[in-house]
């Protein structure tokens, strides 16, 4: 999406070069919107090492996008759109949700993906979400 794309490349480079801040970390956070339609993945290249290391950047939204993972639009059982609710707080890297169609009962489970680190907020997130990160 160009639309949300351009402003986290111009606030990446400004954090870059104007206060050099070379980690994109430092840049991703403000940048929510991005998360909600898409992933970030950075290459980088160590000279020293001879290796290239690549990293995931996953927005994360307990209603959304819970721990990273995709959460269909559409309820597979009563066929509403965005009827997804959170059943209850969040228990041990385990998000709950429940369809709040009329005389539906689906729910769906989803848990924190192994090897997976939030960036800010130790292992929780606002109500404007936030970014995790994988090692690949």
């Amino acid at each position: 999406m160009p639309t949300f794309t351009v402003p986290f490349i111009l606030s990446f480079i400004y954090n870059l070069f104007l206060y050099k801040r070379i980690h994109l970390e430092s840049t991703i956070f403000e940048h929510q919107l991005l998360g909600a339609h898409t992933d970030v993945i950075c290459f980088e290249y160590s000279r020293e090492k001879r290796s290239t290391m690549v990293t995931k950047y996953v927005w994360s939204h307990s209603g959304l996008r819970p721990y990273g993972q995709i959460l269909e639009t559409q309820c597979s059982n009563c066929k509403g759109l965005r009827t997804w609710v959170q059943k209850g707080p969040v228990h041990e890297g385990q998000v709950s949700l429940k369809c709040k169609g009329a005389k539906c009962t689906a729910e769906r489970e989803f848990s924190m993906l192994a090897d997976v680190a939030f960036i800010r907020n130790g292992n929780r997130e606002d109500e404007r979400g936030t970014w995790m990160k994988l090692i690949l």
